[in-house]
């Protein structure tokens, strides 16, 4: 069931154990860095708990887990593990170097490609 790294909770992690090396991504309640952990590049979603409780969308942080942690197909990153401070949640992801934005070219996509990536 799902393709986490099979860290447990036992694995403490802090913040201070990764190296943000640049923002990747930004979303309504958090943004995602590209960071250095244990020599490797990794996707580091940083969410502010405030921001979640402030507009009710505790649910949505949850599935947004289920689904990474569910997520069984190559065409997604592999979710690692999450972790907790006081101020926010983070999810460990695998960093891809290539977003949909560089590969395409800013042209658009194909039908074929569209109906091939939403099967």
């Amino acid at each position: 069931m799902g393709r986490s790294s099979g860290m447990t909770s036992e694995d403490l992690v802090d913040i201070d154990d990764f190296t943000k090396v640049r923002v990747i991504g930004k979303g309504s309640y958090g943004q995602v860095f590209l960071v250095m952990y244990r020599g490797k590049q990794m996707a580091l979603k940083q969410v502010n708990k405030e921001f979640v409780l402030k507009c009710d969308r505790i649910k949505s942080v949850y599935n947004e887990k289920s689904a990474l942690e569910d997520a069984e197909t190559i065409f997604m990153p592999t979710f690692q593990f999450t972790f907790q401070d006081q101020d926010s949640l983070y999810f460990v992801i695998e960093y891809v170097p290539y977003c949909l934005k560089e590969i395409i070219g800013g042209k658009g996509l194909a039908i074929d490609v569209v109906r091939f990536y939403a099967a």
